[in-house]
């Protein structure tokens, strides 16, 4: 009946005896290891993860930081504006007298007191310039009927703030220009339109204002999705349209996010934080390479990584360290057994060999008794036989007496029947009974 090992008994005779040993010591280690390398993997996954979205937590809030602050600079601008647009004596002179070189002339110290307006246009509210600061006679009479911003504020008579477009007069440039009604006194309809233009390198002071990490920086986009500041873009001469980009797609349709793409001006992967400016349509991105906005994750994940393997290795160390003692134990045991197995088979020899040698020697005694007493049978059987061929050859003796003995008798015998017979025979011819009974031989 085969006898029940213990499953500890059985997992050290593997590593140990089996012919395959080494295969089953390296699936030790791994069934070991593998519980907590696959632990250490979804921790560190939940890690990234933790930290990919703490950093998009981080993007959002420096977006809406900046989105705020450009907010509230384009508010001062439309209240600039407005401010400007409801000066009463302007509106008197455009209501009244239609006076366009003396309204005009009212506002000659604005560019001087408010740096960021370029130039300042007075149109009528056709669309028609009337008249401008600095005057540029050619552009006198000139429609911008097809403008975006003129066909907006023309929807609602209320301001509004273009999209960046090229101008058209001297020195031709990018700019973004902000149109407000003004709207008559006495009628309480809109009779002019004052409008502002702005270089869009007055953004950059606006834009300076954010500090954000390594390499991040800021970029406005119209409403269109065209780029009014973007710090590694020249827009004086070129306007850029953004509104294919995925954050700036997105952007437009008034969500808020971060993503993650390939950015054909940068020429590299960019994570980018958005954020809509819902009363103006405009959008502020917060964008950084990706190599700088995942550094910090990246060193961490590294150190975690170098932290895990090292305690993996010191495991692993420990799981083979604690399998060598076991198997060391293992095979002293096995030598000690074999030792104490040798030792008593010796010993079974010697006392073996001297068991043998007592009963030969008995048996050889014995054999030595046994051969006496043959001989003295055999001697006692000589004797007997002696004695029978004595006792045959007087038993012949008896036997040859006995027959001639018998011989005699059986003569006798005859002679007496014979003579009965003839007793009988003579009593017949007398007349009378036999005497004698005489048996029928044969």
């Amino acid at each position: 009946m085969h006898k029940y090992r213990p499953i500890s008994e059985q997992i050290i005779h593997l590593l140990s005896n089996h012919k395959h040993k080494y295969f089953f010591r390296a699936l030790l280690v791994f069934l070991f290891l593998t519980p907590i390398l696959i632990l250490g993997t979804l921790e560190l996954l939940i890690s990234y993860k933790r930290e990919v979205d703490n950093l998009h937590t981080h993007k959002q809030l420096s977006t809406s930081l900046a989105t705020t602050a450009i907010n509230e600079r384009l508010d001062s601008f439309v209240e600039l504006g407005v401010s400007l647009a409801g000066r009463p004596n302007l509106i008197k002179m455009i209501e009244d007298d239609k006076n366009w070189i003396g309204s005009i002339k009212m506002l000659e110290n604005v560019s001087k007191n408010f740096p960021i307006i370029d130039r300042i246009v007075i149109f009528d509210t056709d669309g028609v310039i009337k008249n401008m600061l600095p005057f540029i006679p050619g552009n006198i009479g000139t429609s911008r009927r097809d403008r975006d911003w003129y066909q907006l504020i023309k929807q609602d008579w209320k301001p509004h703030i273009s999209e960046v477009f090229l101008r058209v007069s001297k020195p031709q440039t990018n700019i973004v220009g902000l149109a407000i009604p003004i709207i008559g006194i006495k009628s309480q309809k809109p009779i002019a339109i004052l409008f502002l233009q702005i270089k869009l390198n007055n953004f950059y002071d606006w834009a300076q204002r954010y500090k954000g990490g390594k390499g991040e920086f800021i970029v406005i986009v119209d409403h269109k999705g065209h780029v009014v500041y973007n710090p590694w873009m020249d827009l004086q001469k070129e306007i850029v349209d953004a509104s294919n980009l995925p954050a700036v797609k997105k952007m437009l349709e008034g969500n808020t996010g971060v993503e993650e793409y390939y950015s054909p001006y940068l020429k590299e992967d960019v994570l980018t934080a958005y954020k809509q400016i819902p009363k103006y349509g405009w959008g502020v991105l917060v964008v950084q390479p990706t190599r700088f906005a995942f550094a910090e994750i990246r060193r961490g994940i590294i150190n975690h990584i170098i932290i895990f393997s090292i305690f993996i290795i010191v495991f692993a160390i420990l799981i083979i360290s604690t399998m060598y003692l076991v198997i060391k134990n293992k095979n002293a045991k096995d030598r000690e057994i074999e030792l104490i197995r040798k030792t008593s088979s010796s010993e079974l020899a010697k006392t073996t060999a001297a068991a043998v040698a007592e009963s030969e020697k008995i048996k050889t005694l014995e054999l030595q008794e046994m051969n006496q007493q043959l001989v003295a049978a055999n001697l006692r059987l000589s004797a007997n036989e002696r004695a029978l061929q004595a006792s045959q050859s007087e038993l012949q003796t008896k036997l040859s007496e006995l027959e001639r003995f018998n011989k005699i008798m059986v003569g006798r015998e005859i002679e007496m029947i014979k003579l009965k017979e003839e007793i009988n025979s003579l009593l017949e011819q007398e007349g009378k009974t036999k005497k004698y009974n005489i048996p029928k031989v044969g």
